[in-house]
């Protein structure tokens, strides 16, 4: 026999969602925008965007093996996929802190088994229950922003994982681009000074040298020969650094490897790409989830109306179950009468803690406002430095190149060529190295402005709740 749902069982399932109805709307009002008092490190921003705040700032090098490299660590890298698992874990807890907003609805069956003295007898039963909070105050509202703004915050720091990622990675990069260069250098000076020592030996063999000047010229090749172990260890060093944010053996063609030049254009950020940094935004959704749970602290010093519903029926034949049936609602109210001020002090809790997170909020966008500015004052030195080394590095030539010929001609001293040979080597490293430091700057500017959304995954959405 088919069972048939009869009206005072479809009356009570229905009166639940009917009050939920009521209440589904209720949100929390969010924490308007701080403000702040330290105008001049909020000072000096440019009104035109960088590039930076592109998806990609890495395509800026126009490197396709850099491109390669942060993607594939962004695909395997270990730490990002547990920031991703975490991401995971917490949309999981977005929907079970949602569900208290739905009624709660439960389907029973059972058969049960008598005796007595010449007899025995069964009984079957079944039927369906809910349950329903109705929400006059927001709490499980409010509950469930703080848990959006919860998933919001997660996403974020999933953000500056990735950031993080991207940026090690160029940094390792050109760390291991600037020592396969550096190794080429060296052994080009290498051969400069092994010609000039072989020019030396020829003079001592003539008797119009010192033997120490061999010596001294020895010393200054052996010391190429340190830099060259120094430089092959950091290079190996770097290719383990790589290898390790890309989980994985990393394949590299070093023809095609180019250390970019230093800029000569001034970088400039906007103001607002502050607002759009991972580490601002979590700091700013911590502060709303601190102030919905406020609002949850709040709630919970008032009653709880809880509704309930059941329609169950029982019978010895299963199948006039339903035909023997029994429906009831009832309402439980739970008023707090007395708890020692534990309520009270779950409010003051959760204020002191909203209060915190606007501080910290306040003191994160502080902290990014100061880097952006500290890494363009550094840019720009680095670029005035290029040019200055530059400078420096054509007069040491021509020094180095005046005293070469009068030592091969016997009018100049040693120590002079010595000298001028010890400006160029060392101003051609410093060209180098500040290359390096140049695009190390670059990539930890554009890791200051970047907002990080390089997957579907670390695409921020508003709060459900702030859409009803």
């Amino acid at each position: 026999m088919t069972a048939v749902v009869r009206r005072p069982l479809m009356a009570a399932l229905l009166l639940p969602l009917l009050l939920q109805g009521l209440t589904a709307c209720s949100s929390v009002e969010s924490v308007p925008q701080p403000e702040f008092e330290s105008s001049e490190l909020l000072s000096g921003f440019a009104d035109s965007e960088t590039t930076a705040t592109q998806s990609r700032w890495w395509n800026e090098f126009s490197d396709v093996q850099l491109d390669q490299l942060v993607s594939q660590a962004l695909e395997k890298n270990y730490d990002l996929k547990a920031s991703l698992a975490r991401l995971r874990q917490s949309e999981a807890l977005l929907r079970i802190n949602s569900a208290d907003q739905y009624p709660s609805v439960n389907l029973n069956a059972g058969k049960n088994r008598s005796w007595r003295e010449n007899s025995t007898g069964d009984s079957w039963s079944a039927g369906l229950s809910a349950s329903y909070e109705i929400d006059f105050w927001g709490s499980v509202a409010a509950t469930r922003q703080r848990a959006e703004y919860d998933l919001l915050a997660t996403r974020a720091a999933s953000r500056i994982q990735a950031n993080t990622v991207a940026s090690q990675v160029g940094i390792a990069w050109f760390g291991l681009l600037h020592e396969t260069y550096l190794i080429e250098l060296l052994n080009q000076q290498k051969q400069r000074i092994e010609s000039g020592l072989k020019v030396i030996n020829a003079r001592f063999q003539r008797g119009q040298s010192q033997v120490s000047d061999v010596w001294q010229q020895q010393t200054l090749l052996e010391s190429i020969n340190g830099d060259l172990v120094s430089a092959t260890a950091k290079r190996d060093i770097y290719q383990q650094q790589l290898q390790l944010w890309l989980a994985s053996d990393i394949n590299i063609n070093l023809q095609q490897m180019t250390l970019p030049a230093v800029a000569v254009s001034r970088m400039e950020v906007n103001a607002a790409a502050l607002f759009e940094r991972p580490d601002v935004q979590r700091a700013f959704f911590n502060v709303q989830s601190a102030n919905a749970g406020v609002a949850v602290a709040e709630a919970n010093r008032y009653p709880r109306f809880t509704l309930t519903a059941s329609y169950n029926g029982q019978d010895p034949n299963i199948e006039n179950v339903f035909d023997n049936w029994v429906a009831n609602l009832a309402g439980n109210l739970v008023l707090p009468l007395i708890d020692g001020g534990n309520r009270r002090a779950q409010v003051d809790s959760q204020q002191a803690l909203l209060e915190a997170e606007i501080a910290a909020y306040q003191q994160v966008y502080l902290k990014a406002a100061q880097q952006v500015q500290e890494l363009l004052v550094t840019l720009d030195e680095q670029q005035r430095l290029d040019t200055s080394l530059q400078r420096q590095l054509q007069l040491a030539q021509k020094t180095e190149s005046f005293q070469t010929s009068r030592y091969r001609k016997g009018v100049g001293d040693y120590l002079s060529l010595l000298n001028a040979q010890r400006d160029v080597l060392k101003l051609e490293r410093q060209l180098l190295a500040n290359q390096l430091n140049f695009n190390q700057s670059r990539i930890r500017l554009y890791q200051a402005v970047s907002h990080g959304r390089f997957s579907e995954s670390h695409t921020d959405t508003q709060p459900l709740s702030q859409e009803s």
